[in-house]
This record gives C-alpha cells, sequence and structure tokens, in this order.
C-alpha cells in the first residue's frame, strides 16, 4: 500500500493512457513487491488471480472445475477439439477411389489418377463406384482393382458385423443401423468399399422383405466380398501400424480350393500414408495389371491426387 501511495503522482505519466491505468499499473507493482517481500503470501495472491480468471470465464459460460486449468487457459493460442460422438458420430466412409490408367493401348500412352466416386454411406455394404464394374476383378485378376481388393480386406484388423436382431421396419429406413463394426472406423471404411467394388452384388441379394425365401440376413451379406478374397489367402504375420513406418503390412500366401500354397511366396501387403509408401516404391501398376516406372512427373501426380 506504501509503494502504491508513494506512486501516485507518477499516475498521470505520458507512458499511460489515462490516470486509472496508472494506478492499476502501480497497484501491480505494490502487490508484486509485496510478495517479494513476503513470500507466505504468494499462494493467496496466486489463488486470488485465479479466481479472478474463474469468475471472467463463467461470465462467458465456460465452467472451469480447477484452478490450475484457468493459468493454462491464459497461455493458450489455438485449442483443437476433438467433435467425434458430438458433431459427428465416429464413423468414416470411404467416398473417392483413385486408380492410374492408361488413356492410350500401347506403352507410349498417357498415364493418369483417376478418380471414382464411390456411393454409400455409413457401415452399410450397399453402394458402387462410378466407372468400375463389379466383375472387374476376375475379368482382370492382375489389375488394380484386384489388388486393391484383396489389400483392403487381408490387411486389416476390422470387421463388418450384420445385425440380425434390428426391426425390419425400422431397418428399412436406415441400412446403417444393421450393421456395425468391431475395430478402427478407418479400416472398416475399406472392408465397406471392398464390398461395393467385389464381384458379389450385396444389395441386389438383399431384400427387406421377411416372407421372401430368397431373404439374406445382415449378418451373410455384411462381409461377402470380403469372405471371396480372404479365402484366397492364408495370412502368417502382421506388422502393426507405426507412426515411424506410417503404415502396416501383413505377410500372406495365396493358397488353392484345397487349402494348400499354391506355389510356396509370400507376398506382402502394405497400406499406409501415400507419402510413406511411395518412398519406398520404384514402379507402379495400372488399372489393366500393366507395370511402370515410378518417374518423378508421376509421383507428382499421385501427391496433387
Amino acid at each position: 500500500l506504501a509503494v502504491w501511495l508513494a506512486s501516485i503522482p507518477r499516475f498521470g505519466d505520458s507512458v499511460f493512457d489515462s490516470w486509472i491505468e496508472g494506478a492499476i499499473y502501480y497497484a501491480k507493482v505494490g502487490v508484486a513487491l509485496g510478495v517479494a517481500a513476503i513470500p507466505e503470501g504468494l499462494p493467496a495472491v496466486i489463488t486470488l488471480c485465479l479466481s479472478l480468471g474463474t469468475r471472467r470465464m463463467a461470465e462467458r459460460n465456460v465452467i472451469v472445475r480447477k484452478l490450475p486449468s484457468v493459468e493454462t487457459l491464459g497461455c493458450t493460442t489455438t485449442i483443437c477439439t476433438d467433435k467425434t460422438g458430438t458433431l459427428t458420430s465416429n464413423q468414416m466412409t470411404a467416398v473417392l477411389l483413385t486408380l492410374l490408367e492408361s488413356n492410350g493401348e500401347n506403352q507410349n500412352g498417357k498415364i493418369e489418377a483417376v478418380e471414382h466416386n464411390v456411393t454409400g454411406s455409413s457401415y452399410s455394404p450397399f453402394g458402387s463406384v462410378s466407372g468400375i464394374e463389379r466383375e472387374e476383378s476376375i475379368s482382370i485378376p492382375n489389375g488394380t482393382v484386384a489388388d486393391a481388393n484383396v489389400i483392403m480386406t487381408l490387411c486389416n484388423d476390422a470387421r463388418l458385423i450384420g445385425n440380425d436382431d434390428i426391426a425390419d421396419e425400422r431397418a428399412t429406413k436406415r441400412d446403417g443401423e444393421q450393421f456395425t463394426i468391431e475395430g478402427e472406423p478407418t479400416e472398416a471404411s475399406l472392408l465397406c468399399l471392398v464390398e461395393k467394388l467385389g464381384p458379389i452384388d450385396t444389395a441386389a441379394d438383399f431384400t427387406t422383405d421377411t416372407d421372401s425365401p430368397e431373404r439374406l440376413n445382415p449378418s451373410s451379406i455384411a462381409s461377402r466380398n470380403n469372405r471371396h478374397f480372404a479365402k484366397n489367402y492364408d495370412r502368417y504375420a502382421t506388422l502393426e501400424f507405426d507412426r515411424k513406418r506410417k503404415s502396416m503390412s501383413v505377410l500372406c500366401s495365396p493358397i488353392d480350393e484345397a487349402r494348400t500354397s499354391t506355389d510356396g511366396s509370400c507376398q506382402l501387403f502394405v497400406k499406409g500414408a501415400p507419402n510413406s509408401l511411395l518412398q519406398r516404391c520404384n514402379k507402379a501398376k495400372l488399372r489393366n495389371g500393366e507395370v511402370v516406372q515410378l518417374t518423378p512427373e508421376l509421383r507428382q501426380q499421385i501427391d496433387k491426387s
């Protein structure tokens, strides 16, 4: 108090915009000197300051449960929030599939990254991919459509589940309620893409008519295409996703109908961040199955898509 009273003549200095601003400034100086002279008063002063901050935040409809959080918030410039479950439903859906395609029949044809829109939402397996026929994975077994189906199926730890106990009347309004997942939403979205891209049209075999003898339950059709591709491979080992590798890998071997290895060879299927995977690649496969050199121009085109 003595310091503040002694500073009254300086309240009107030119460095202050007003006399009140000068009074507040020297009041802070007096408090600082008091704390320095009597350390025992520091906790009380901090509690008082934090309480004032809490009061100001309460005026803006912010509820503070712990006083120290006021100090942390006072030093914050950017707040990143996760609205999962509030503004979103914690579901992911693949909406675009990009393939490398050649617009010429010869090797000199221009290679382009072509985008294909994916229909459907939530975890429902019903939908399609524009510009791609379901039979393509069979008619061109060495093409990228077939490869994408296999990789998305095998390099995946999620599972699509069909809920048969949901009332049919309710399910006809929201197909997504009939299908749930186990695992990560990102991986589940890839399983749904396989169902929309694979050779089996689940929507054509599904009907909400409970009296139909041809009706298939949601549990029967949830992963029909995934099972179709998974049955042709044995999965031996898994390299889980790693932040440094930014990818997940599985070691698999192709098998025949007798569940025996076709040639004893193994294949490593990888999915992950494009910028990380491109650094490990020197070749690329086109939609028709042709393998080409991964040139700098092609890398740049993939990055832009």
